[in-house]
């Protein structure tokens, strides 16, 4: 029994010491290991600098490097000048954002005066006669409330350019297929009138010179619109611009008749409402009546500058004074046919050589015989208008009539074979 235990202890004590070996071999691998690699990367850096300094060398030998440390410099310079600058812009946008939301009131509130001529007012919702919902300070929108309406406005551009797109769609579908029904209505006259041409020759070429005739007279009739719109035209002043205190004439309302005033305002202009800023739309004029009426958005094709030449009583601003003179007109100031200013010599003597359009108005016994003159032609023009129009309707009838003829005929032609 003590032989095995002293031969386990001596295998117990060589376990110990090949265990101990090993420990050490594997420290000594480490330890070269990191040796070796420390040794690598102290020579990849060094690889690197060398790098480094050797491209500096090349570039500080072939090119002006100061010249290209100061650009790059400046550059970085601008972009961050740049990028501050943005958040100025941003934050200055912000600013006067929040400002002028302040002074806009939330839609459905109203401000009232609590007790008649106390000098105190308080802001409640629409219709609260009993004040619960009156509040001493302005119920105004938030810059939150204020990108949630942006985003909503986005949304209803989107879908709003979306049923446009589907509209335009929709309608060249709609003309692809009246082109083809037209083609096939085309294709079934050239073979019908074939057939008429052949059994009823007399007959098609009566109806091509009737055809032939009614062209003739609709291009007349084309002819004599235009001539019209020139006629009258030449009794209005084309060339005048509207700027902002021009006499003018205008349809209040839309109505039927024109009304002296003056142009207060050209817009696009903004303006506010409980709903927002609006703008009024291009190419309208506020209107200011002579009779104290007034139009902030008078659409272009309802105003009117009556044309003013030598001989015609009018009424002038002398020197641009605000008031209105007496004084007829004795010349115009043209360059490249175009009417600059006009020459008018008042009722007390003094001559003014270069007068603007916008500082002229018609005296009110010439504009009452302009619009007599005008009204009369105007009644011409209809009166020709609805004589051709008649003329055109009995040719039309007459054709149809004659078509239809000549149809029945191509269908009992067509039976009898």
């Amino acid at each position: 029994g003590n032989a095995m235990v002293k031969c386990i202890g001596k295998l117990q004590e060589q376990w110990d010491f090949i265990m101990d070996q090993d420990e050490a071999v594997a420290f000594l691998q480490n330890h070269w290991r990191g040796f070796v690699g420390r040794n690598l990367l102290i020579h990849q850096q060094h690889a690197v600098a060398g790098a480094k300094i050797a491209k500096r060398y090349l570039q500080e030998r072939t090119t002006n490097l100061v010249r290209l440390v100061w650009e790059e410099d400046r550059r970085l310079e601008k972009l961050e000048y740049e990028r501050s600058y943005k958040e100025w812009l941003i934050k200055q946008e912000q600013d006067e954002l929040e400002i002028y939301l302040k002074t806009v009131t939330k839609y459905g509130w109203e401000e009232v005066e609590t007790e008649q001529d106390s000098g105190e007012y308080v802001f409640r919702l629409y219709g609260d006669e009993s004040y619960e919902s009156a509040v001493t300070n302005r119920p105004v929108y938030t810059i939150e409330d204020d990108k949630a309406c942006r985003i909503l406005q986005k949304y209803y551009m989107v879908v709003d350019a979306r049923l446009k797109m589907a509209k335009i769609r929709h309608d060249k579908a709609r003309i692809a297929r009246e082109l083809a029904q037209h083609e096939l209505w085309e294709k079934k006259k050239r073979d019908r009138e074939q057939h008429v041409t052949v059994s009823f020759k007399i007959g098609a070429i009566d109806q091509a010179s009737t055809v032939s005739i009614m062209k003739d007279e609709a291009a007349q009739d084309i002819a004599f619109e235009h001539e019209c719109k020139e006629q009258l035209n030449s009794l209005l002043d084309q060339d005048a611009e509207l700027i902002v205190g021009f006499p003018i004439e205008a349809k209040f309302d839309k109505g039927e008749n024109y009304y002296p005033g003056t142009i207060y305002q050209v817009n696009p202009t903004q303006y506010s409402t409980p709903e927002g800023m609006k703008w009024y739309p291009a190419n309208t004029f506020g209107v200011v009546y002579d009779d104290g009426d007034f139009e902030p958005a008078v659409p272009l094709d309802l105003i009117r500058v009556i044309r003013v030449t030598p001989g015609v009583k009018v009424e002038a601003r002398y020197g641009g004074h605000p008031a209105f003179f007496a004084g007829t007109i004795i010349g115009e100031n043209v360059r490249a046919g175009k009417v600059l200013s006009y020459q008018i010599e008042y009722d007390d003597g003094e001559i003014e050589k270069a007068v603007p359009r916008n500082r002229i108005r018609v005296d009110p016994d010439a504009m009452l015989a302009f619009q007599a003159n005008y009204d009369k032609t105007v009644l011409q023009q209809q009166t020709e208008t609805a004589r051709r129009i008649g003329r055109a309707n009995r040719k039309k009838k007459e054709q149809e009539v004659r078509t239809s003829r000549i149809d029945v005929a191509l269908n009992t032609f067509d039976q009898s074979w």
